[in-house]
């Protein structure tokens, strides 16, 4: 209940939690000009722990993020209502997170460092006080109570709220984060590297050692003015060359700067292969031991490059049908395409042939029929041909061709105008099943293409 003649107004938010649920709930504090104290239930809001087992200190750091994000939403609700000067104070029975709040330092892990960012974003550290277990009302929130606990210690304000006078505790922080958990600790190490004998203790005999040394030896190297290790070509008089073609400075292959420059020249070719990558490299004046593998390295670790050179994915190959699988005699399931044209000479003419080749979707076997042109009556000619010399067709597979459809029409129509009796008796024998099908036609068109490859192979002989 807010009183319109309050001269002083205060919200008093609490905050606990325990291994089964964390709360916070919110009072009006207000004293009128008479100096009478009226105080009020606000807010509250009680949520169980995660499945998840999470530490107390980080329950206790999420229920005090809960209490200033109650604050938030009363601050935001009754600014109309509320005093302009209006006091915040914030109550938890945590040490722990009092520290956390109170600390400046950011050495804590992510998941309290973010809690705190958030505490600290609505209230300030000085507004966070200390209170006794016993006297904390959000307790209940955190353990659960029955109704009649929660109307006397919940929605009634504690004891202490209601008096005239009430006496903010100063609480004693730590300044350091050092007995506080989830505190990191910053360490620095230092490598030492190894001179010429520390390399020489790496090895467990005298012939590696010696054929190390003699590889290195090999390259004649020199040290220049600057105290670069270069190679000693044989350009010494050359005066179109710089110092660092004619004597390319010495690297090794696991550098990280030798790493830097090989990545460097990669990007400069445009994301070339290993031939141009180290090519551009010694004309730059460097000289990499192992620059093969240096350079494949950094192109196999390169994303660019993955992406660009990646092998593509391959399309699942579908469940084959039924008419492939079935055992059945030749020939009884079809699949039929034309290819050519030939040129031909009829006579003095020159006409063009066409083949029509049957593929059993069975056996896999073949049969090749010659057609004088793309007609329908073409067609039909060479389907009772198959038929007489194979025997009956119950399916035959092929794509859109208009000879195809065109059959297709013929026969339905041929077959309606007979008699019922001789219906019956040439149904055996010629009803075929058309399947116009165009997406269907790898299994005889792959044929296809082989018997035209063998067709030019022939004819160029």
């Amino acid at each position: 209940m807010i009183e319109e003649d309050a001269a002083k107004s205060e919200i008093h938010c609490f905050s606990d939690a325990s291994t089964t649920g964390y709360g916070a709930c919110a009072y009006l504090r207000q004293i009128t000009k008479e100096g009478e104290v009226k105080c009020s239930y606000l807010l509250g809001k009680a949520r169980v722990a995660p499945l998840k087992m999470i530490t107390i200190p980080h329950m206790e750091l999420q229920a005090a993020v809960v209490a200033t994000q109650l604050v938030s939403v009363l601050e935001r609700e009754l600014k109309d209502f509320l005093l302009a000067n209006t006091a915040t104070h914030y109550w938890c029975d945590s040490m722990i997170v009092l520290n956390y709040i109170s600390n400046d330092a950011k050495k804590f892990k992510v998941y309290v460092a973010n809690r705190i960012q958030q505490t600290r974003d609505v209230s300030t550290p000085t507004q966070w006080h200390h209170i006794a277990s016993r006297n904390n009302p959000a307790d209940h929130a955190s353990r659960g109570s029955e109704v009649k606990d929660i109307i006397r210690h919940w929605i009634n304000p504690p004891n202490f709220l209601q008096q005239s006078d009430i006496k903010i505790p100063t609480t004693k922080l730590e300044k350091t984060t050092d007995k506080l958990p989830e505190a990191r600790c910053l360490s620095t190490s230092v490598k030492e590297i190894p001179g010429l004998l520390g390399m020489m203790e790496r090895y467990s005999k005298w012939e590696t050692l010696i054929n190390i040394f003699a590889v290195f030896i090999r390259l004649d190297p020199y040290t220049d003015d600057d105290g670069i290790v270069r190679i000693r070509e044989r350009l010494k008089y050359c005066t179109t060359f710089t110092i660092d073609l004619k004597h390319p400075a010495i690297l090794p292959k696991t550098c990280n700067i030798t790493n830097l420059i090989v990545q460097y020249y990669h990007r400069l070719t445009g994301h070339s292969g290993r031939g141009l990558t180290t090519a551009t490299i010694r004309q730059n004046g460097y000289w990499i031991t192992g620059l093969s593998t240096a350079v494949s390295t950094v192109i196999n670790n390169c994303v660019i490059c993955k992406k660009l050179r990646g092998n593509t994915e391959t399309q699942k190959m579908a469940d084959l049908p039924a008419v492939r699988l079935e055992p059945a005699t030749p020939f009884h399931y079809s699949g039929m395409d034309c290819f050519g044209p030939f040129h031909a000479k009829d006579g003095r003419c020159e006409v063009k042939r066409y083949g029509l080749m049957f593929t059993c979707l069975t056996s896999r076997a073949v049969h090749i029929e010659m057609l004088d042109d793309l007609t329908t009556d073409a067609f039909l000619n060479s389907l009772r041909c198959l038929i007489a010399m194979r025997g009956s067709v119950k399916s035959l597979y092929s794509d859109q061709g208009t000879n195809f459809r065109g059959a297709q029409t013929e026969l339905k129509k041929n077959l309606a105008e007979i008699n019922e009796e001789l219906h019956k008796n040439l149904q055996k024998s010629l009803n075929v099943n058309f399947f116009l099908t165009p997406h269907r036609r790898a299994t005889w068109e792959a044929f296809g293409k082989d018997r035209l490859e063998q067709r030019d192979r022939l004819w160029k002989d």
